[in-house]
């Protein structure tokens, strides 16, 4: 056998174990490398920003907020015009050469931003076109790093919703064993508003109730494709209703 039928075997080989659960995985560290990325480089734009309009950086502390009002020019005039403030600041006088850098480095951090977003959004079409189930059920992007982290949608349609429910809390659930901290009741779902809106007490059954109808999502969508996403959201409402009236109605009494 020569060695250009060798490559061709290597690369039938290479394109055949390729899935789509590994395209998730990429795009899903593309997303956190990139914003990873993003908080290093505004840290330090910030860091020099607030030298130069500190009455304008104390307003700008959320990363995107200062993406969004600074990418449109970092001279006093524009940004102080867009906070309605005044441009008469304290801050250190930089030179026209010092600007013209700070305003390369912002439209960088924009660039990396326009990026994420675009990686976010032809994510949520793969799983949206792909996993109807999960996408209705769970968001796209917890779907996806579900897949990520059990290794496929086979993986976690055959998966109990008792692990489904705490994917992603390996840190946690290894600091339980070791140090004899609670256990977690929650990993990666915790991100779904459901979860994340609810009290504290609340928190673990409603997790309990996302993560088994989750489950049910998954078996969807690797054995029949059928989309019962509908259904299976009346139902998780349902559950959610019924774990915050019984609260509701104990504190009532």
């Amino acid at each position: 056998m020569d060695n250009l039928e060798y490559i061709r075997r290597a690369r039938k080989t290479l394109k055949g174990g390729l899935s789509l659960g590994d395209l998730i995985t990429k795009l899903v560290n593309l997303i956190d490398e990139t914003e990873q990325a993003e908080n290093t480089l505004f840290e330090a734009i910030y860091d020099l920003y607030f030298m130069y309009y500190p009455e304008a950086a104390v307003l700008l502390r959320e990363r995107d907020k200062f993406i969004e009002i600074v990418s449109g020019g970092v001279e006093r005039i524009d940004v102080g015009n867009a906070l309605k403030i005044s441009t008469d600041s304290m801050g250190y006088e930089l030179s026209a050469d010092d600007r013209s850098l700070l305003n390369l480095h912002v439209n960088e951090i924009k660039n990396l931003s326009d990026m994420r977003n675009f990686t976010k959004t032809y994510l949520d079409k793969l799983i949206h076109d792909n996993y109807r189930n999960l996408y209705e059920i769970a968001s796209y992007m917890i779907a996806a790093r579900l897949i990520m982290l059990s290794g496929g949608i086979r993986q976690l349609a055959f998966m109990p919703s008792s692990k489904i429910q705490i994917l992603g809390s390996e840190k946690a659930l290894f600091s339980h064993f070791k140090k004899g901290k609670s256990s977690p009741k929650y990993g990666v779902i915790f991100k779904n508003p459901a979860i994340e809106s609810a009290p504290q007490e609340k928190r673990g059954k409603i997790a309990r109730a996302l993560a088994s109808q989750i489950s049910m999502a998954a078996k969807l969508d690797f054995f029949s494709k059928r989309d019962d996403s509908v259904n299976l959201r009346e139902k998780l409402e349902k559950e959610i209703s019924r774990i915050t009236e019984n609260g509701t109605k104990k504190n009532n009494r």
